[in-house]
């Protein structure tokens, strides 16, 4: 996990989740650094601090403007998408553990590592 995955506390307070595209606050701050990289002495050294929890349902934002990006309705259908697809994948690879089924595993992990790799080199 990186520093910017978390969460950070403003001087104020407030606490905010970090856009991992800006590598900024969703509502823009610390806006005394320019080009902002998640460094966590240059940040301390301005009274931010970073959380050791990751944004979530449980642990969303305080800042306002933050919180709207955790608030959105198609996150909430993505997440259930990615619940569902996570248990049938489940579902398929216990079956093919129980009938011994090597090829198929094999098949499929190739098929998970090619997407993952295709995925990085997007980004």
């Amino acid at each position: 996990m990186k520093l910017k995955e978390f969460m950070i506390q403003s001087p104020s307070g407030k606490t905010h989740a970090i856009n991992s595209k800006t590598n900024k606050t969703y509502c823009g701050h610390p806006k005394t650094l320019p080009n902002f990289v998640c460094h966590e002495h240059a940040l301390e050294d301005l009274g931010w601090r970073f959380l050791d929890v990751l944004p979530d349902k449980n642990h969303e934002p305080t800042c306002e403007i933050c919180k709207r990006h955790y608030d959105d309705p198609l996150r909430e259908e993505l997440t259930n998408i990615a619940k569902d697809l996570e248990k049938q994948i489940h579902e398929f690879l216990f079956l093919k553990i129980i009938l011994k089924d090597v090829p198929a595993i094999g098949r499929f992990t190739e098929n998970i590592a090619k997407f993952m790799r295709n995925e990085k080199r997007e980004v």
